[in-house]
């Protein structure tokens, strides 16, 4: 229910900005982003790499932890991540997305908020 609401209120607004700006120019933007949006990283498997270090005891300021973080982040982005994190992981939106899974007659996703706030402190400390 919610995809065709979705697709049928862009259907009309993108619509509408082709018939202002042009069709094409609408359709390559449409095409970059969604080149954008699929080149961005697997978040879940960041946090399915971070929960196995979390299991296995590794300390977010460690050497272990640093050489975790080298290879998921790189050096030049990490100040922008550490920022983008500390605003957005929230266990309370995390379990409202739970719960509207759940209405929606879905399977809950994993909690990935222990994931982001091991790898926060590992921000933390790479920066201080």
């Amino acid at each position: 229910m919610g995809y065709r609401l979705v697709q049928a209120v862009l259907v009309v607004t993108v619509g509408r900005l082709g018939d202002m700006f042009g069709r094409v120019r609408i359709y390559n933007s449409g095409f970059v982003v969604f080149t954008v949006a699929s080149a961005q990283p697997d978040y879940r498997a960041f946090a399915d790499r971070i929960g196995q270090a979390t299991a296995a005891g590794v300390a977010p300021g460690s050497p272990e932890g640093q050489a975790l973080l080298d290879s998921i982040v790189p050096a030049a982005g990490r100040a922008r991540l550490l920022t983008q994190l500390e605003t957005f992981t929230d266990a309370r939106v995390e379990r409202y997305w739970q719960l509207l899974a759940i209405l929606n007659g879905q399977s809950a996703p994993p909690s990935v908020v222990p994931a982001f706030d091991w790898l926060i402190a590992a921000l933390r400390a790479d920066l201080s």
